[in-house]
């Protein structure tokens, strides 16, 4: 009985070793190009947050506390609680602000709390933007990306 089962799958690999062959190259090739073992590491390593800022601070139009910022907006959502989104100011020219790294409705948006991307003194002075001096600074990057509180 043994045998005849091996003799069996003597005859199914001949008769598809070319077909074997194809199929496991492809495997690896799949495997290669996507960075399979590379993406799976750094999904079982890093947490969804680090990752979504990695992939960010890649992009033209993106970074820590450049452009959009996202970069310091994950930050402040990881590291503060919040029971309502803050509000976010950014002095460069953005047409949208990134709510929707808070994964919430865009209509919970509190001014009690205020995210300020890519400050500019100058700017402020000429538009009277924000009056920082009603706030209390719970973070501050380089003096351009601050997370602020309103005093009581």
């Amino acid at each position: 009985m043994k045998k005849n089962s091996i003799l069996k799958l003597k005859k199914f690999v001949n008769k598809n070793l070319l077909i074997l062959i194809i199929s496991f190259f492809v495997f690896f090739i799949f495997i290669q190009k996507f960075n399979l073992v590379t993406n799976v590491y750094y999904i079982i390593n890093k947490n969804f947050y680090e990752r979504l800022s990695t992939s960010y601070q890649k992009k033209f139009f993106s970074g820590f506390c450049k452009k959009e910022s996202h970069g310091y907006i994950i930050f402040v959502k990881t590291n503060f609680e919040h029971l309502s989104i803050p509000k976010i100011i950014n002095f460069e020219e953005f047409r949208r602000k990134p709510y929707w790294i808070f994964f919430d409705n865009p209509s919970n948006i509190s001014s009690k709390k205020i995210i300020i991307l890519n400050y500019n003194k100058d700017i402020n002075k000429k538009k009277n933007i924000i009056n920082i001096n009603k706030y209390k600074i719970l973070d501050n990057f380089e003096n351009r990306c601050l997370y602020l509180e309103k005093h009581d």
